[in-house]
């Protein structure tokens, strides 16, 4: 089973459901990039990715590294507000993509509940 994901809007901030087991890389970059350009399309620029009801394993280090790269690449990167959210037990990972992300210039913020990042979206 691959991953299936849904995007939907509301108040000016797109909630963006994933699901299912992402593979590689490759998967997670393809992500990124769909939501980038439905983003691109429209006034909105916050976005919630909530990656709680993911089943496969947090990417490692360096697959992090290469998918901060391949966003890099995306027209528009920067004006994106990101709030990702995943469960505790991925901690590790979610802070280390944080401050990977912000150094390369990204609005980034992890966060355990999806309150707390619309909570931060909204501010």
């Amino acid at each position: 089973m691959t991953y299936q994901f849904n995007i939907e809007e509301e108040n000016g901030i797109y909630l963006v459901s994933v699901r299912g087991h992402m593979r590689a890389t490759q998967d997670a970059a393809q992500l990124m990039r769909d939501v980038t350009e439905e983003v691109r399309r429209n006034e909105s620029r916050k976005v919630l990715l909530d990656l709680c009801n993911l089943d496969s394993q947090a990417l490692d280090y360096f697959e992090r590294y290469g998918l901060i790269n391949d966003l890099s690449a995306q027209p528009d990167k920067h004006c994106i507000r990101w709030a990702m959210v995943a469960p505790i037990a991925r901690a590790k990972p979610l802070n280390d993509f944080e401050t990977m992300a912000r150094n390369r210039g990204y609005e980034f913020k992890g966060f355990h509940t999806i309150e707390e990042a619309a909570n931060w979206l909204k501010g």
